[in-house]
């Protein structure tokens, strides 16, 4: 609501103190119904502008999300690519240290089988 010094600002008050009562209350009413009328496009025109920046704001939010989605499954193509070769090249490295070690452990045995033979013989 507004008060009676806001009314005198609207171009449409022009209140007179010589105005018979009939007709200035006609111009009171006339005074309040543009005042209501500039309030309501005011609401309107806020409400409207607020839709722009939801609408805006929804846009940017969807755009960011399907940036950091689109990131997220490169990033998650490139582990899984990455984690194959990987995985490849650990049981490569793995295997060859197995065999190492099978080669390793049966060239010592030939060894540990002649020490054993020797002590044995030695012995006796």
């Amino acid at each position: 609501s507004y008060s009676f010094c806001t009314l005198l600002l609207l171009p449409s008050f022009t209140l007179s103190f010589n105005m018979p009562a009939a007709d200035s209350f006609s111009v009171l009413l006339q005074t309040e119904e543009q005042a209501a009328k500039i309030i309501k496009e005011a609401r309107d025109k806020r409400k409207t502008i607020r839709k722009e920046y939801d609408n805006a704001l929804t846009d940017e939010i969807e755009q960011y999300r399907a940036k950091k989605e689109a990131e997220l499954r490169e990033l998650q193509e490139a582990a899984k690519n990455t984690d194959g070769a990987t995985d490849k090249e650990d049981e490569a490295a793995t295997q060859a240290e197995v065999d190492q070690i099978r080669a390793s452990k049966q060239k010592n045995m030939a060894a540990m089988q002649k020490m054993l033979v020797e002590i044995v013989t030695t012995i006796a």
